[in-house]
């Protein structure tokens, strides 16, 4: 198997995407402590040092955005495949946006919704 097919093989399995999803909520579980603490200072005045929670945030955002790509996968995977055999160059798709015909048919919060 090409480099190309395993990517594409990849790009289009939901389960990659919510496996990745899992990891970054993992990832951000470690940060969780630091939640308590960034309020405790919010509000005893102290200061706003969000360095940890800004991170448990990315992490978590990362993860609902790769959620969001399972769905789509599931339910445009003949269309994303099409697309992303016909590209020249898969990487080249990807970097175009994968997601951009298929969000602007349905449009992103139906996507969120569903």
């Amino acid at each position: 198997m090409s480099h190309t097919d395993r990517f594409i093989e990849l790009v289009l399995d939901p389960a990659t995407w919510e496996e990745k999803a899992c990891h970054l909520l993992e990832a951000a579980a470690l940060f969780e402590a630091k939640l308590g603490q960034f309020w405790q200072g919010v509000r005893s005045g102290t200061g706003w040092h969000d360095e940890f929670v800004a991170i448990y945030f990315m992490l978590s955002a990362f993860a609902i955005e790769n959620l969001l790509k399972a769905r789509l996968v599931r339910a445009h995977r003949p269309e994303l495949e099409s697309q992303l055999r016909s590209s020249y160059v898969a990487s080249e798709w990807w970097m175009n946006g994968m997601f951009s015909g298929v969000l602007e048919a349905s449009g992103p919060s139906s996507v969120c919704r569903n």
